[in-house]
């Protein structure tokens, strides 16, 4: 997500830092807390019983995830998108020239709503990690890594 911000005097590269960033932390996390589910779902079965986890029952959360995710980013993209704009500093040369000037998106009024509700979105994947990392906290740490899983929500 920092490569568009080497970009500059495109107004694309704004926007292209949320849809960067967001899509990939959903699919790192929900792959994370899909993975945590078959493994609890398998090892916490009452008495060993036969369990059947396809590949559907783990990407419909994810790809739902995915969906709300980028709905917002579509809608924020299209109702209040980001401007780059040059800012130039009031220090001129002898001819009246500036000479210092930096770059930065301005975002929409509406741009703390859409982020939010990102933010919200992905507080949300964290949260339902951690109960499926609380779940499955007493199996053997060969088949489920529970604890690193908190710590790395943890310090994100």
């Amino acid at each position: 997500a920092i490569i568009p911000m080497g970009f500059q005097e495109i107004s694309y590269s704004c926007m292209a830092i949320w849809w960067l960033y967001s899509p990939g932390f959903v699919i790192v996390f929900a792959a994370i807390s899909a993975k945590t589910y078959r493994i609890t779902e398998i090892l916490l079965a009452p008495s060993y019983q036969r369990i059947k986890i396809t590949i559907m029952d783990v990407l419909k959360p994810l790809s739902a995830l995915l969906f709300i995710d980028i709905t917002i980013l579509l809608v924020w993209s299209v109702y209040s998108p980001s401007v780059y704009k040059r800012v130039e500093l009031d220090n001129y040369d002898e001819f009246g020239r500036s000479i210092e000037s930096y770059g930065v998106c301005f975002y929409g009024t509406a741009a703390g709503v859409f982020a939010t509700l990102l933010v919200g979105t992905h507080f949300c994947i964290l949260i339902m990690l951690n109960i499926q990392a609380y779940k499955g906290r007493k199996i053997k740490t060969i088949f489920h890594e529970s604890t690193y899983i908190t710590y790395s929500v943890g310090s994100t």
